[in-house]
């Protein structure tokens, strides 16, 4: 019999009844009934069986976020370098423990993860970080010259990283030491990055088959790229498409296809991995 309680569907008087609490979850059951048009009885009865059943899970305070501080909320689009099980599972315990986080969502399309977060007065905030941003940019400029697209990309991780970390700060200890500390560890994680990926990669301008190396393969290299790029997601199909054939820059291909700089180039990197990969294997 319980069995079949919790599979007895749901009519409209339950419905409404749903609808206040969901409005006012402190209503009392003789003010529910009255809105409902039901007995104090019956409405009693069929909110037990609601709570009974799993429709009604629970009941929550809903609090001011202007009064505790946290008056913006936020919508962060949060791209991963690379797309393993313990890289999402390391990212996932990150951020459970970012108190700021109210929601973590994975989704499909140019980034990996939507966070909804809610921080203090943004003004304020945003004029620090924006001189933060540019005593970062030079810092990184004198170690990294000649890569600006990474002093850019890192500039941004580093203020992530510097606002997730914000409570490590130590009031009493000078702040640029606890910067220049983060943006170490970043650039260092960028270096090992990048050597690794140059160690592994393979060109895709000069090894790859499906380029031609005369012009009485030309076509045959063409419709050889053409389908093997049908076979990559949009993701990384549009990004190699805008800025390898029609030779259009990064912020360009971003405003075209309304992915994000850093999503482009991500996209770039992981087409021409699988595009390797499957010349090889077709070897």
């Amino acid at each position: 019999m319980a069995s079949e309680a919790k599979h007895l569907p749901i009519d409209e008087t339950d419905r409404r009844l749903l609808r206040v609490l969901q409005e006012d979850g402190r209503i009392t059951n003789q003010a529910l009934s009255v809105r409902c048009g039901l007995s104090p009885a019956a409405c009693f009865d069929r909110v037990r069986r609601l709570r009974e059943r799993g429709v009604i899970t629970g009941y929550t305070a809903l609090l001011d976020p202007e009064k505790l501080d946290q008056a913006l909320m936020i919508f962060i689009e949060v791209l991963l370098d690379r797309t393993t099980d313990d890289v999402f599972t390391a990212f996932s315990e990150h951020v459970r423990r970012v108190p700021q986080v109210l929601e973590c969502h994975m989704v499909a399309g140019g980034f990996d993860y939507l966070l909804k977060v809610r921080v203090s007065d943004m003004a304020a905030y945003r004029s620090f970080l924006e001189q933060l941003a540019s005593h970062l940019r030079a810092f990184l400029a004198r170690r990294l010259f000649g890569w600006p697209d990474e002093v850019e990309d890192l500039v941004q991780e580093c203020l992530i990283a510097m606002h997730n970390q914000r409570h490590t700060y130590q009031p009493d200890q000078p702040l640029t030491a606890w910067v220049h500390a983060i943006a170490r560890y970043k650039m260092i994680d960028l270096l090992r990055a990048r050597a690794g990926r140059e160690a592994l990669h393979d060109p895709l301008d000069d090894e790859l088959a499906v380029f031609a190396e005369s012009a009485t393969e030309a076509s045959d290299a063409r419709r050889d790229l053409a389908g093997l790029l049908a076979t990559l997601p949009d993701r990384h199909r549009l990004p190699i498409v805008h800025t390898r054939l029609e030779g259009l820059s990064v912020a360009e291909t971003a405003r075209l296809t309304g992915m994000s700089e850093s999503a482009v180039k991500v996209g770039v990197h992981r087409g021409l991995k699988a595009l390797a990969q499957k010349i090889r294997g077709s070897r």
